[in-house]
């Protein structure tokens, strides 16, 4: 057994190979077969350890990737929360078409130049019913500006 692992090792492999090629010609053959045999199954193994773990990194910062995203999403959430109860005067948790008008215009959301808040009020109500509640508003929001965040900044 020692003998296997000294050959699979190629520790000194070539001393054991000569004194088989003396005693036995095919002997000699299986040596070398086991040898290379042994030294693919070897790569193999460090091939697939190495690849097992660069899939543990990358499934790792797939992850990290994923609780920064929800993060921001919950941040974002909470943000617009915040917005939400200012502009809903009456606290029933819908947003009339006064409300939100008198909400855009109290903040800065034309920052970035893309909506004004006249336009974005009436959008908003031509998008359905009369009243809207947070979640109408999130979806709203989303559609509009799906790729970045919308972020409003009151001016008081």
């Amino acid at each position: 057994m020692l003998t296997l692992l000294q050959i699979m090792t190629l520790d000194d492999w070539t001393d054991i190979a000569r004194t088989y090629m003396f005693a036995n010609l095919f002997a000699t053959f299986l040596v070398i077969t086991f040898m290379i045999l042994s030294a693919l199954i070897l790569m193999n193994l460090l091939s697939a350890i190495f690849v097992d773990k660069l899939m543990q990194l990358t499934d790792e910062n797939r992850v990290r990737e994923n609780e920064k995203i929800e993060a921001k999403k919950q941040e974002f959430a909470t943000k617009l929360r915040s917005v939400f109860s200012t502009f809903d005067d009456n606290g029933d948790g819908m947003l009339t078409e006064a409300e939100l008008s008198e909400g855009l215009s109290k903040m800065d959301t034309n920052s970035n130049g893309t909506v004004e808040p006249s336009e974005l009020a009436k959008q908003f109500e031509n998008s359905g019913l009369g009243q809207k509640d947070l979640d109408d508003l999130i979806k709203y929001i989303s559609s509009i500006n799906s790729n970045t965040e919308a972020e409003v900044s009151p001016r008081l």
